[in-house]
């Protein structure tokens, strides 16, 4: 498997990841809205997940800057 195909294997992985991520996030504000607002997750599992997000953008960037 040559380095392209690797990046490309490691940056679909990263896309899934970050889309599972921001799922997670979505199904927490959707919980809170049914609770009146009250956030069913605790604010360290919402800030862990943004961070993951950004964590993934960076690479993203960095493997897609790469590729050009």
């Amino acid at each position: 498997m040559s380095t392209d195909d690797t990046l490309s294997v490691h940056l679909r992985e990263l896309k899934a990841a970050r889309a599972e991520f921001e799922h997670q996030l979505r199904r927490f504000g959707d919980a809170a809205e049914r609770n009146g607002g009250v956030l069913g997750a605790s604010e360290a599992d919402v800030k862990r997940l943004k961070k993951n997000i950004a964590d993934i953008d960076r690479e993203i960037a960095e493997i897609e800057g790469r590729q050009k």
